[in-house]
């Protein structure tokens, strides 16, 4: 399976796990896509955006907008990103993941067309 070679603009991280301390699903997004997210939290911690989700209301689209803007994503590509982390959000809850993570979110030249270029959905034991 051979996919078409992609003009890459930028790449972003995008994760979701929880959040011991808040007990709460928090987002985590990044502009630093392609680098290993620890080494960012090590060295730049103020690269990461981090969106915690209230599990009485679940994911808001006022959420996705907030990362979307702190991303720097503008147009029709702010609302594809909320799509997109809603989805995210619905699979992490569905499966019960410990960690989701697009480690490699990539936009490219073509009418800023995003594209996963490194995903994980982790399966270890979150509870007690």
């Amino acid at each position: 399976y051979v996919e078409e070679g992609l003009d890459i603009e930028k790449e972003y991280y995008l994760g979701l796990t929880l959040d011991r301390a808040t007990a709460r699903i928090t987002f985590m997004a990044s502009t630093e896509g392609g680098v290993e997210i620890e080494e960012v939290a090590a060295k730049h911690p103020e690269k990461i955006l981090r969106e915690a989700v209230d599990p009485a209301v679940g994911f808001q689209s006022f959420q996705g907008r907030k990362m979307a803007f702190g991303l720097g994503l503008t147009g029709d590509s702010v609302a594809k990103f909320v799509k997109f982390c809603s989805a995210l959000y619905q699979v992490y809850v569905e499966t019960d993941a410990a960690l989701v993570e697009i480690a490699a979110a990539a936009r490219s030249g073509k009418a800023g067309r995003g594209t996963a270029r490194r995903h994980h959905v982790g399966r270890e034991c979150r509870r007690g």
